[in-house]
C-alpha cells in the first residue's frame, strides 16, 4: 500500500539522502516526486523536496535536531496499543479515535493522536468508491494483467490506442472541499437554486494515441453492438490504419517490431459477437483488458480532463448542442504533453497495481 504521507519529519534518513541526492544531480522537483514514489511507494511533495534540501544546505545534515519542550504524552508502549487499537477498526476515524477515553486514556489532542500513527507509518486513506464493485474474478484478472505488462516500458505502451465512450456534461471532477465554522450549515452557505438544473449531456466515443486524440464521435441513445460496429468501420482505420490486419503481421514475423494495439473494455456492446466477429476479419491485435478497470484507463483522465473545462464555463452551455461544441472544441485543443504525461504513468500503474494485488489504484 502507498503511504500518502509527504511530511518529511515521517521519511527515514536514507529516504531523504536520496531526495538531495535527486536534486543535487540537478532533476527536476517533478522528476524527484516521480522517481521517490517509484522506489519508495510513497508521494511527496514540492515542499517536502524544498524542506529537505533547504535544511541539508544549511545545516549540512539530513537528520532531525533534538526537541526542546515538553516530553511525549505517551510512551513507546501505550503508543503502540493506540496503533494496534486503531487497526482493530480501520473505519474509525482520528477524532473518533482521539475521543475514545479506553484508547485516548490521557486526552490527548487529535493532532497528537495523529502524530502517534503517522509516526508508526499508519496513514488514512479515502475508499475507493470502486471497491465494492471489484469481485474476486476482477481482482484475480487485475493481478494477471499486472503480471503480463509489469515489464512494459513507455515505448510499449505507445503502440496501444485506447477507446471508450462517455457522457460529457459540465461537471468538476475529484473531490471538492468546503470549510464551515462551528455551527454552520452547508445550505447556508452555498448557493442553493430555485429550479434544479439538469446537466446537459452528450454522449460521445474517442480514442487517443501516443501522438494525440483522434475523432470524437457523437452518438445518441445507447451503444449498442451494431452502432459500435459502423462506428468502428467509419472512423478508427481511417485514424488509426494501423490497425487493421495488425494481429496478422503480430503472428506472421516474430522477428519484427511490436504491432499496434487496440484497447477497448469489457462493456456488452465491445465483447458482443458481431464485435469479436469484426476484429476476426479485419485481423485486429485487441488487448486482453480486465473487467471493471477504468482506473487503469488513461482515457478516463482525458474524459475529466474535458469535463472539468466543461464546467468552467458552465454558464455558456443552454443546450445539448452547446456542449457538444464546446466539447469538440476542448477535445481538438487538449495539449499533447498532457496525452504523452499519460502514457508515461503506466508502467507506473502497473507496479501500483501490483503492490495493490490487483486492487483499485489512485488514478
Amino acid at each position: 500500500m502507498m503511504s500518502q504521507t509527504g511530511n518529511s519529519h515521517y521519511l527515514s534518513i536514507e529516504e531523504r539522502t536520496y531526495i538531495v541526492t535527486l536534486h543535487n544531480e540537478l532533476f527536476s522537483y517533478s522528476q524527484i516526486i516521480e522517481k521517490f514514489k517509484s522506489k519508495y511507494k510513497k508521494k511527496i511533495y514540492n515542499s517536502t523536496i524544498n524542506g529537505i534540501c533547504s535544511k541539508e544546505k544549511a545545516m549540512g545534515s539530513v537528520e532531525d535536531l533534538p526537541k526542546s519542550g515538553r516530553p511525549p504524552i505517551y510512551n513507546e508502549r501505550e503508543t503502540r496499543n493506540i496503533v494496534r487499537a486503531s487497526l482493530k477498526d480501520r473505519s474509525a476515524s482520528i477524532r473518533d479515535i482521539s475521543e475514545n477515553p479506553e484508547i485516548n486514556p490521557k486526552e490527548a489532542s487529535y493532532g497528537t493522536v495523529r502524530n502517534v500513527l503517522l509516526s508508526h507509518r499508519v496513514v488514512s486513506r479515502v475508499l475507493p468508491k470502486r471497491m465494492a464493485d471489484l469481485t474476486s474474478k476482477h481482482i484475480a484478472e487485475r493481478k494477471r494483467f499486472a503480471d503480463e505488462h509489469l515489464n512494459w516500458d513507455a515505448f510499449d505502451w505507445e503502440l496501444v490506442i485506447f477507446s471508450d465512450e462517455a457522457d460529457l456534461f459540465p461537471t468538476k471532477c475529484g473531490k471538492e472541499y468546503i470549510r464551515l465554522r462551528e455551527g454552520e450549515n452547508l445550505v447556508d452557505v452555498v448557493p442553493v437554486k430555485d429550479v434544479a438544473q439538469k446537466p446537459i449531456t452528450v454522449k460521445v466515443w474517442g480514442t487517443i494515441s501516443s501522438n494525440g486524440v483522434g475523432t470524437l464521435v457523437r452518438y445518441n441513445n445507447t451503444m449498442n453492438s451494431l452502432k459500435y460496429r459502423d462506428t468502428l468501420n467509419e472512423y478508427l482505420f481511417q485514424d488509426y490504419p494501423m490497425l487493421l490486419n495488425s494481429r496478422m503481421e503480430e503472428e506472421d514475423s516474430p522477428d519484427q517490431l511490436p504491432s499496434f494495439i487496440f484497447m477497448q473494455d469489457k462493456s456488452s456492446s465491445h465483447t458482443a459477437k458481431i464485435i469479436r466477429r469484426w476484429g476476426d476479419e479485419n485481423e485486429v491485435n485487441l488487448m486482453k483488458w480486465p473487467s471493471n478497470s477504468p482506473d487503469l484507463n488513461i482515457i478516463e483522465n482525458v474524459w475529466a480532463y474535458v469535463q472539468d473545462r466543461l464546467y468552467d464555463v458552465r454558464e455558456q452551455l443552454n443546450s445539448p448542442e452547446d456542449t457538444w461544441q464546446k466539447a469538440l472544441e476542448i477535445w481538438t485543443n487538449i495539449p499533447l504533453s498532457y496525452i504523452q504525461d499519460l502514457y508515461n504513468d503506466l508502467p507506473l500503474r502497473m507496479k501500483e497495481l501490483k503492490n495493490m494485488k490487483g486492487g483499485p489504484i489512485p488514478h
